[in-house]
């Protein structure tokens, strides 16, 4: 009986601590901060992510998450965009780099302390393959930086050719390296 309550006592707690804080519980400072940088803006909801509030919200029609420390200072705002909302040279930069990657998500940043950039994830296309890499993109759509999860240009693909392929090109890279030790 007292590991059942226990177990349910235990439930409780991770109901409670998963839940988003309801806008009444959310400092004054931080929801005045807030509708005075998007006094238009239509709140959903209020989430608390480490030290910070972050508001969901509808600005303009977009989905946007806005960041604010515990003082009400704004940190960022982050807004979901389409990729043909970002600037030409953006999309024409990954398709002549990487023909064989996609653009998985695409976002639009305003920082306090990194200015505006765009920001994107790509991953192979048709594959069931995680994103591979991120980039970041000025305002203008000039390359900043790329995070890279997987080897872009041996990204693995799941189709048997390409297994195959990948296999053959493991085997003659074995024979290339022991040939340069043989010759050493």
């Amino acid at each position: 009986m007292k590991l059942k309550i226990l177990g349910f006592l235990c439930f409780l707690g991770i109901v409670a601590f998963g839940q988003k804080p309801a806008a009444d519980s959310v400092p004054q400072k931080i929801q005045a901060a807030f509708l005075s940088e998007y006094p238009d803006a239509k709140l959903k909801n209020w989430e608390k992510v480490d030290n910070n509030y972050v508001a969901n919200a509808r600005i303009d029609g977009q989905l946007v998450k806005a960041s604010f420390t515990l003082s009400g200072t704004w940190i960022e705002t982050v807004y979901e965009t389409d990729v043909k909302e970002m600037p030409g040279r953006i999309s024409s930069y990954i398709t002549n780099k990487y023909p064989e990657f996609k653009i998985n998500l695409a976002r639009y940043t305003e920082s306090k302390n990194n200015g505006a950039f765009y920001y994107l994830t790509i991953k192979k296309e048709g594959a069931g393959q995680e994103v591979a890499a991120e980039f970041y993109f000025d305002v203008s759509g000039n390359f900043m930086k790329m995070n890279e999860f997987y080897p872009i240009n041996k990204a693995i693909s799941t189709g048997q050719k390409a297994g195959e392929e990948r296999k053959a090109e493991e085997e003659a890279e074995k024979r290339s390296v022991k040939q340069s030790v043989l010759h050493y």
